[in-house]
């Protein structure tokens, strides 16, 4: 979509004005790219996040169909949790179940549709699923106050600062900001 949204001949290539529902289960689009998209492209109804990973089968979560395209708070987000899953966020430096919106952890889920282990590895299966069932997916996540999910990081990704878990993502967030204020200021 990123390119789609930068590249004019692409646009104007082909005939889009039927495409009405675009569906994205790769990497977050974030509220940025979603916005220039659905104003380049201002016949699309639903823009569709979901998430989802191999030992989920398919999907946990899923941008409602029909989001009214003004309210651009779930923009960004992989959407809601389905039905049949059951999720927590968990803290990284406490353990501690977070059940406040706003708040960061990482995802666990729970549900039938989730893999019973990897064939013949049960070690790496041990690291991914505890004893009652629960899938550490290592990504971290928060929710609004509307139960819709947001993707923030990667734990495998996140870097040791201080003694505290810093994502990069984050550092570089700030390194961003911090260059910016040093230029125009």
């Amino acid at each position: 979509l990123e390119n789609l949204c930068q590249d004019e001949i692409q646009i104007n290539r082909w005939n889009l004005s039927s495409l009405k529902t675009v569906l994205c289960g790769s990497a977050p689009l974030g509220k940025e790219l979603s916005k220039r998209f659905l104003h380049k492209f201002p016949h699309v109804i639903n823009l569709i996040q979901g998430y989802g990973m191999t030992e989920v089968v398919v999907l946990s979560h899923i941008t409602p169909l029909n989001m009214p395209n003004d309210d651009d708070s779930y923009l960004g987000s992989c959407g809601k949790l389905l039905p049949g899953f059951e999720a927590m966020l968990i803290d990284e430096e406490s353990g501690a179940v977070q059940n406040e919106p706003w708040k960061c952890g990482e995802l666990l889920l729970r549900s039938e549709a989730i893999m019973k282990g990897y064939l013949n590895d049960i070690e790496e299966t041990k690291k991914v699923i505890d004893s009652n069932r629960w899938l550490h997916t290592g990504d971290i996540m928060y929710f609004d106050s509307n139960n819709f999910y947001f993707v923030v990081d990667r734990k495998k990704d996140l870097i040791k600062v201080n003694g505290m878990q810093v994502s990069p993502t984050e550092l570089v967030r700030s390194i961003l900001f911090t260059i910016f204020i040093l230029i125009y200021f």
